[in-house]
């Protein structure tokens, strides 16, 4: 994280304008996605420790990764609009577009994939709770 913000302010100097959205605007574009990888490689880092330590991994890595890239996703579908609406970068809607719907609909499939998973532990814990009939 420290990475993107240090890319971030030398951003700034290669690009002049008296804005302070402009500014804005290129600081956090550029350090963008440094953040982002420096926070999935965290949780991929302690996807690792509970794997070696348990030897079993918890889905919760796993949702928490594919969060973290739709949030990337995203953050970078409303910064290229910012982008376009304060004349700093020219593109395609068809990108921005992209972005933004594969940011949401991996969005969709984390928080599905989190369901899913929980309710199977509690039909897991409803199972272990209820005493069988007929034993």
């Amino acid at each position: 994280m420290v990475v993107g913000v240090v890319f971030g302010y030398f951003s700034l100097s290669e690009y002049y304008t008296p804005r302070i959205t402009q500014k804005a605007y290129i600081f956090l574009s550029n350090a963008l996605w440094p953040a982002i990888f420096g926070l999935m490689t965290f949780t991929f880092g302690s996807l690792l420790d509970e794997y070696f330590s348990k030897g079993k991994v918890k889905i919760v890595y796993v949702v928490r990764f594919l969060d973290l890239v739709a949030i990337g996703l995203i953050l970078c579908g409303v910064f290229d609009l910012i982008g376009e609406s304060v004349d700093i970068v020219d593109l395609s809607t068809t990108v921005v577009g992209l972005e933004l719907i594969g940011g949401f609909l991996m969005a969709i499939f984390a928080t599905v994939m989190q369901i899913a998973v929980h309710r199977g532990q509690a039909k897991k814990e409803e199972e272990d709770e209820l005493p069988r009939m007929g034993a």
